[in-house]
């Protein structure tokens, strides 16, 4: 607390005084980990340099200042508090690796992080055959969602994520993966944020997802039927060119952000002459694979607004809207609020034309 050591390094020291001690009732598990991670407290100069020149740098910040708060605490530990042990940089490591890659945040927040002994041993899958469900008490439901035969291997889906996040994170990428750039929220009208957060992908040309997109678009329409009426074909073009522009713009936001210090051929030349650095040949190539999808995302984004009319958008309201409007119906009715208001329109042009 002296040291205002954020809740993942605090787990990771707590994690290193248990591997400290050899009667500790975790040690059995601690025994099953990897001795050594792949994650980006692993990498060499030359690959923290690329990736600090990636929107991911932030990363690199954050991870390396939780190391080092550890350090600093771990110094200043009597010596019975390791049991006459001499903890060092690379004990500290591998217990802040073990809470970034192998931990669970139950409720979305870095203070709500646990190791949880066994279920760490869960991989990613995109077709997860496990999800976790609600808290009960002090313990974190999984459920499986599909049926799983014996010997059948169990996964989660860690996130939808670029190769180069995982790279980052994890130490690994995904085969035909298709999710890139970051994930992003763009300022715009409060029902937005009830929408998806955008995230890219490499798999269709419209380079965002059409439901995330009409999500967006339905809370900018709602939005503005909630305040002014029924919203005109050339108004829904507006919000429309509102929600591209902003979208171009973090695309190009992000390309700048993608600027390395040295041609990355230099990289793979000097990852080659050194016997074969498999993870700097990755990363570059992930890296020239994400500028290539921001440049298509920067001017597709930007050739819809010039688009002359609304693209269609579906009848029925997307499901975060409709679940929010179901939640204000009942609370309406619970309060004796009367009839249900009626459903927006969003005018013949967007579905038609």
């Amino acid at each position: 607390r002296r040291h205002s050591c954020d809740a993942h390094a605090i787990l990771a020291l707590g994690l290193a005084t248990e591997r400290a001690n050899p009667s500790s009732t975790l040690s059995g598990w601690i025994k099953l980990l990897p001795m050594s991670f792949a994650n980006v407290l692993w990498f060499s100069e030359r690959q923290l340099q690329l990736v600090n020149s990636t929107f991911f740098a932030y990363i690199v910040q954050n991870w390396f200042s939780d190391l080092e708060c550890m350090r600093r605490a771990a110094g200043e530990a009597p010596a019975s508090f390791w049991r006459g042990r001499t903890v060092d940089f690379e004990d500290l490591r591998w217990a802040l690796s073990v809470v970034k890659t192998r931990g669970f945040a139950f409720e979305g927040t870095r203070e709500s992080t646990m190791l949880i002994p066994l279920a760490d041993f869960l991989n990613h899958n995109r077709v997860a055959s496990v999800r976790t469900a609600t808290l009960a008490e002090d313990a974190l439901r999984f459920v499986a969602t599909k049926t799983v035969l014996p010997g059948e291997e169990l996964c989660i889906d860690y996130a939808q994520a670029s190769n180069l996040e995982f790279l980052v994170r994890y130490g690994f990428r995904v085969e035909d993966n298709p999710y890139g750039g970051r994930q992003f929220d763009l300022g715009g009208e409060p029902l937005q944020a009830h929408c998806p957060s955008y995230i890219l992908r490499y798999d269709t040309p419209d380079i965002i997802e059409n439901s995330t997109m009409d999500c967006h678009r339905q809370a900018r329409y709602l939005s503005f039927e909630q305040q002014f009426g029924t919203l005109q074909p050339h108004e829904q073009l507006r919000e429309d060119r509102y929600i591209y522009h902003a979208v171009e713009e973090a695309c190009s936001q992000l390309l700048t952000m993608l600027e390395a210090p040295r041609p990355l051929s230099e990289y793979e030349t000097e990852a080659e002459g050194g016997g074969g650095d498999g993870i700097t040949s990755v990363l570059v190539r992930e890296i020239r694979a994400e500028r290539a999808l921001l440049t298509r995302c920067a001017y597709e984004f930007h050739k819809r607004q010039q688009e002359a009319t609304p693209r269609p958008v579906p009848a029925t309201l997307a499901e975060p809207l409709a679940r929010l409007r179901s939640a204000s119906t009942t609370a309406q009715a619970a309060q004796g609020g009367g009839a249900e208001a009626p459903s927006p329109s969003f005018g013949k042009a967007g579905v038609d034309d």
